[in-house]
């Protein structure tokens, strides 16, 4: 019977008659021809490219994990509130009713309407309260966050498509580009120049929409609790802002259950809003004194600050950590970091990351796995009087303890 070696040559010897086996066919001559290899490293770097610098930083607030985290998080405290409130402490209480407790506790809002009666309930309201806030008020911004950030995105998306088009009625008329250009110089220069209250204003502006929105949503409530449309938008400014006087809630089992959506989507909205018109005059402030600061005069004692490996230069890695450091971009703990982390890939001590590296490393790895599967294979086939001869030993290494101090 032939062997299988036998048969790939038959099936060779075959494939090189009929023409097909020619020299470099990578199935029958088993080498790799130049442009195949340049699509398998093509291919390797797609797939790890997540897991390399390469790949695109993703910070946890914009991640699917960071929605999974919000989701997990509240459906969780849902659960605890029902079993806790509706089943154990509070058996007056509907389903619906815990849910609502659960969504008025976590977003501070508090109407009052219920609360616990019974002292257990109360005690492990305390604990449920602190929860809530501590975790539940992270979801909330980042749901915020993300819904405000996808209204942005679709008006910006808008706004590209209007000027795309405007751009090209213009394409064919150079007079009419040159006028167009100096609009855009004379707008970046009012835009420099614009008030913080004109900044302002076009913030309310950009996310008012999404606002009109939440108040559309709240006249849903107001009809169905037959409110008038002034104590409708009372309840809306009073709920969506957690201030929550209690006066106005509402009372039947249908629209409590449209307040468990309705009041965790209102105000993590505004929340993320308000923080955005607080860091919208934050930033303004801070690009004023930036520069000022890039106005100031290079001096011999900034640049012996700057040198920090002593070599009497500085370059412009030096110059560009001393300057990100003074201006409160980064700070020192974290250009420390990366400093470490390029010595470290830095396998040749060159002070450049090159091929030659990434070698060096792989074959450091490589031998220190090498390493510690031999030690733990030598650890494992070690007798067992072997092993107690050196917990003899360990113990005459020790002279000052004692015997009797050691706990069996």
């Amino acid at each position: 019977m032939p062997s299988l070696k036998d048969k790939l040559n038959r099936a060779r010897q075959a494939m090189r008659q009929t023409g097909a086996g020619a020299e470099g066919t990578p199935l029958l001559s088993g080498s790799i021809t130049a442009k195949a290899r340049k699509e398998r490293e093509f291919w390797r770097f797609q797939k790890n490219k997540g897991k390399s610098l390469a790949g695109d930083f993703v910070s946890f607030e914009a991640s699917p994990r960071a929605l999974r985290f919000c989701f997990i998080s509240i459906l969780v405290y849902f659960i605890v509130a029902v079993v806790a409130f509706s089943i154990i402490f509070e058996p007056d209480w509907t389903v619906i009713d815990g849910l609502y407790y659960a969504v008025v506790t976590f977003t501070t809002v508090g109407y009052g309407d219920l609360a616990p009666t019974t002292h257990g309930g109360q005690i492990f309201a305390i604990f449920f309260v602190l929860f809530g806030i501590a975790i539940l008020g992270v979801a909330l911004g980042i749901i915020g966050d993300r819904l405000v950030q996808a209204q942005e995105i679709a008006i910006g998306g808008v706004k590209s498509n209007a000027e795309n088009r405007v751009v090209e009625m213009f394409n064919d008329d150079v007079d009419n580009q040159t006028e167009r250009a100096g609009t855009v110089i004379e707008e970046v220069k009012e835009e420099a120049e614009r008030s913080i209250f004109s900044d302002f204003c076009m913030l309310i502006c950009r996310e008012g929409p999404i606002v009109i929105v939440v108040l559309l949503l709240s006249l849903v409530i107001g009809a169905e609790e037959g409110w008038t449309y002034v104590n409708t938008c009372y309840y809306a400014i009073v709920t969506i802002t957690t201030v929550g006087y209690g006066d106005i809630s509402p009372q039947t089992q249908s629209m409590r259950l449209y307040a468990v959506f309705f009041i965790p989507l209102s105000v993590s909205v505004l929340a993320s809003i308000l923080g955005r018109i607080a860091g919208f005059y934050m930033d303004r402030q801070a690009a004023k004194h930036e520069k000022d600061f890039l106005e100031r005069e290079l001096t011999l004692a900034d640049l012996s600050e700057m040198d920090t490996d002593g070599d009497g230069e500085v370059c412009r890695g030096e110059f560009l950590s001393f300057m990100l450091v003074a201006m409160q971009k980064v700070d020192k703990e974290t250009v420390d970091q990366l400093t470490e982390l390029f010595n470290r890939l830095d396998a040749d001590g060159s002070g450049s990351l090159q091929k030659n590296d990434l070698m060096l490393l792989t074959r450091r790895n490589n031998l220190n796995r090498q390493g510690e599967a031999a030690d733990s294979a030598a650890a494992s086939q070690k007798p067992g009087t072997e092993r107690c001869r050196d917990v003899g030993n360990m113990f005459k290494l020790l002279p000052h303890v004692c015997l009797k101090d050691i706990e069996v």
